[in-house]
């Protein structure tokens, strides 16, 4: 949330930064015998999945709502840590996003809430609580060519949340799901200990990840230390896991 443009998909042999569309493609390795390449991408703010030389039109998600395990003391500079979990579409112009936000007040207390994003507009709180364990669904579709339609489910609570945004679009999008350390006017946040969240029936298009070509996004500090990592996808290409790793 509150994130740029373009961060876990663009090709750069450099460290993908807050605010740059830059990042490092490493050897890739293939989705499976029959299936495109998967790439390997550095970011300091995304960890997951996202599709490439693709134009979709839709990306649908399930997770848990993770619980926040909180640091013993907190950073030095007074952030507080914070981890998004979200599902969206994004092209040059636009990242249309929607999901949850956790995170952590004290070393005793954290907090959840859901929201949405037509970025480059700020972020919109949704009026509905989100609690750890919480099982959640987020999609977003495109629809008549320049409208998003985003709609999140909480299916423990039994609520359901829809927008829809038109924009002028010169290009189609591409699909991502991603844990996110997310971006204040302060620069990014540290990233929250989520411990794992797995996602679930991902689909773009309607169909599973493995069908398309995509980029593998590992989420780095500015020392090139691991945050968090996804795992493979299983589940018939519909399924993985982003772990954290640190703090900073």
């Amino acid at each position: 949330m509150k994130g740029t443009v373009l961060l876990c998909l663009a090709t750069a042999s450099t460290l993908l930064v807050a605010g740059s569309p830059a990042a490092f493609a490493a050897p890739s390795k293939a989705a499976s015998d029959s299936k495109p390449v998967i790439t390997k991408q550095i970011t300091s703010i995304y960890v997951g999945y996202a599709t490439r030389d693709t134009d979709d039109r839709s990306v649908t998600a399930n997770w848990v709502q993770p619980v926040i395990e909180p640091p013993r003391s907190m950073p030095s500079n007074h952030t507080q840590p914070s981890a998004a979990i979200w599902a969206g579409l994004q092209s040059k112009e636009v990242l249309a996003q929607i999901g949850t936000d956790t995170w952590v007040a004290s070393p005793h207390s954290t907090g959840s809430y859901a929201w949405y994003e037509v970025f480059p507009h700020p972020a919109i709180a949704i009026p509905y609580q989100v609690w750890p364990g919480d099982h959640m669904t987020a999609a977003v579709t495109l629809v008549r060519g320049r409208c998003y339609e985003m709609d999140l489910t909480n299916h423990t609570h039994r609520w359901n949340f829809q927008f829809t945004d038109c924009e002028q679009l010169a290009q189609l999008p591409h699909a991502i799901t991603v844990a996110e350390a997310p971006t204040t006017g302060a620069g990014v946040l540290p990233l929250a200990d989520f411990g794992k969240v797995t996602f679930t029936g991902v689909k773009v298009n309607g169909a599973p990840l493995t069908n398309y070509p995509l980029n593998e996004c590992f989420l780095v500090d500015s020392h090139g230390k691991e945050q968090a990592t996804p795992g493979g996808i299983a589940a018939g290409g519909s399924a993985f896991s982003v772990q954290w790793k640190s703090l900073t």
